[in-house]
């Protein structure tokens, strides 16, 4: 690991940074590896690595607003603002290029940009995102883990779960999109307690279950993902969907992630699914780099990332400010 992040670390600090650098940069590779290949149909590619142009005729290694979006909360988060200043660096991401690889957003979600829109409008940060149920894509999922790492020391539930939700009510409004995100920010904390992929998809269910089993409509989209015969591989699911729509890509992530044994075949599976290519892989790569560790990831994927000084400044400081001493 780069020694710009373990000159000098006593022994918890260190693991502290190597799980979420191996978290983050698993994110951002994944998200890299889906950019050239993101709208294509399931088949009709092969993806074995890094591609240059593609979809948005971008160099090899160039991120999209998954990354941005989350560059914009860590640095948030080291800055401890308020929902209010995370919005205006959501407006300075669409507007000047901030958080991206070349000062300039080439990708901004539909959902995410009119949440932009109505904050600019007067809308309060809480009331941005939309709560229409046709706007639950994967828009808030996709920049929401720091939060996992951020928030680890907290113990009652209740009190994660409303930071992630508000978090999440910024560009998504509609409790299924919330719920997505509290899910997944739960099973990195499982996971980073040291629980196999399995154990730590139980507990998430238990948590799911006690706590939103009064909601028919949660329950119809996320309870299946948490049967026991499905956790321990009983069941053959057949790969799912990939679409942007956020039940799809919480669902293709875990899928990814039960069918391979290591990162870089979560990575190509997820982006080989088609579809939402790049927010897939992320999401599956915070998850996998957690599995795996840092040096899973292979060096030349990494290596490969467009405007790395970015990536290791704001995570460098995320680290720094707000994970020391706390995992």
């Amino acid at each position: 690991m780069d020694k710009l992040f373990t000159e000098k670390l006593g022994q918890s600090e260190l693991a502290s940074r190597e799980k979420f650098l191996s978290s983050f940069y698993g994110f951002v590779v994944g998200d890299a590896l889906g950019v050239p290949y993101e709208f294509r149909y399931r088949g009709t590619f092969q993806v074995s690595g890094m591609a240059r142009y593609g979809t948005w005729n971008q160099p090899a290694g160039t991120w999209s607003d998954d990354t941005s979006m989350t560059l914009a909360l860590m640095e948030n988060l080291s800055e401890e603002g308020t929902w209010r200043t995370l919005m205006e660096k959501f407006v300075a991401f669409r507007d000047e290029g901030a958080y991206t690889p070349f000062q300039k957003a080439f990708d901004v979600g539909d959902t995410c940009a009119q949440a932009i829109l109505r904050f600019e409008l007067g809308f309060s940060p809480l009331e941005a995102g939309s709560t229409d149920e046709t706007a639950n894509g994967n828009g808030a999922l996709m920049r929401i883990f720091p939060l996992a790492f951020s928030l680890y020391e907290e113990t009652d539930f209740y009190r994660r779960s409303d930071v992630v939700r508000e978090c999440t009510r910024l560009t998504h409004g509609h409790l299924r999109s919330q719920v997505a995100s509290v899910l997944y920010c739960e099973l990195i904390r499982n996971l980073l307690q040291g629980m196999a992929l399995g154990e730590a998809m139980q507990e998430t269910g238990k948590n799911f279950v006690h706590y939103y089993n009064g909601s028919t409509d949660l329950m119809s989209e996320y309870e299946n993902h948490f049967e026991r015969d499905l956790i321990e591989g009983k069941q053959n699911k057949a790969a799912p969907n990939s679409t942007a729509y956020v039940v799809d890509t919480f669902s293709a992530a875990l899928w990814c992630l039960q069918n391979t044994n290591s990162y870089e075949a979560a990575m190509l599976t997820a982006v080989n699914l088609g579809g939402d290519t790049d927010t897939t892989a992320a999401v599956t790569g915070a998850l996998a780099g957690i599995l795996y560790g840092f040096e899973a990831i292979p060096e030349n994927w990494r290596k490969t990332l467009q405007n790395d000084q970015l990536l290791k400044t704001i995570s460098q400081r995320f680290c720094d400010t707000v994970l020391s001493q706390r995992i």
